[in-house]
C-alpha cells in the first residue's frame, strides 16, 4: 500500500508543478512554454487516472465484479490513439516506434477503457523494460485478431516465464529491478484481456526481446 501511495503521489506533484509554473512565470506570456507545461500536466493526469483504474480493476477482478460495456472498436485506430498520447515518452527516451498495422480495419468486440487500459500496461512495460526499440503490430489468425507489442530490452529470464503474470511480481534482472511501479500491470492486461474471451501470452521471436500477444476473437465490421 505504501509503494502504490508514493506511486500515486508522482504525478500528482508533477501536475501541481506545471500549474505553478503557468500562474507564477508568466508562461501564459509564452506559448511553447505554455503548451510545454499543459502537455507535462495533461501526461500526468491521464497517467494518475490510468493508475487508479488499474488499482479499481485489479480490485473488482478479485471480487468477480467487473462489467464490461463492450462497443465495436477497430483495433488500428486504437493503437494509434493510445500511441499518440504517448508520443512525447517516445521522444524523450529516444524510442523508436515501429507500427506495423494491416491495411483493412479490424474489428474486436470489447470495452473501450478496460481495453486500452491492457493495451497501454503493455506498451507501457516496453518502455520501462526495453532499450530503445518497440514494435507494435497487428494481424489476423484464423478467426482472431494478434495485437503483438516487442521490445528489444533484455526479454523476460526463463524462470520468470511462469510467474510474469502474477500480482506483485517483477522480474530482477540487471538494473531493471529499479523501475518504479508496483507489479499490477501484466496480472491485470491479462486479466481483461481473459475477461473479453482472448489470451495474453510471452513469446520468443529472433532479435527481440520480451514479445506479448494479445489474441482477440475478431468481430465482422457490420456485427455490433
Amino acid at each position: 500500500i505504501s509503494n502504490i501511495c508514493n506511486k500515486l503521489k508522482t504525478p500528482v506533484a508533477t501536475t501541481k508543478v506545471a500549474i505553478e509554473a503557468l500562474a507564477m512565470y508568466d508562461a501564459l506570456e509564452d506559448p511553447q512554454r505554455s503548451q510545454r507545461y499543459l502537455r507535462m500536466a495533461g501526461w500526468e493526469i491521464n497517467r494518475l487516472e490510468t493508475m487508479i483504474n488499474k488499482i479499481m480493476d485489479i480490485t473488482h477482478a478479485d471480487n468477480d465484479m467487473l462489467q464490461l460495456q463492450k462497443v465495436r472498436i477497430e483495433l488500428s485506430e486504437l493503437v494509434q490513439e493510445i500511441t499518440h498520447s504517448l508520443q512525447q515518452v517516445f521522444i524523450e527516451k529516444n524510442i523508436q516506434l515501429n507500427l506495423d498495422m494491416p491495411e483493412q480495419a479490424l474489428f474486436v468486440h470489447a470495452d473501450h477503457t478496460h481495453l486500452t487500459g491492457a493495451i497501454y500496461n503493455l506498451i507501457d512495460n516496453a518502455i520501462k523494460y526495453g532499450n530503445d526499440k518497440i514494435r507494435i503490430s497487428l494481424s489476423q489468425r484464423k478467426d482472431m485478431l494478434c495485437l503483438s507489442i516487442a521490445d528489444n530490452g533484455p526479454g523476460v529470464p526463463q524462470a520468470y516465464e511462469t510467474r510474469i503474470f502474477e500480482k506483485f511480481v517483477r522480474v530482477p534482472q540487471g538494473d531493471v529491478h529499479n523501475v518504479k511501479g508496483y507489479a499490477l500491470g501484466l496480472s491485470y492486461a491479462q486479466y481483461i484481456i481473459a475477461a473479453h474471451k482472448g489470451t495474453l501470452k510471452l513469446e520468443k521471436e529472433a532479435g527481440w526481446g520480451a514479445v506479448f500477444s494479445i489474441l482477440l476473437p475478431e468481430t465482422n465490421s457490420d456485427e455490433v
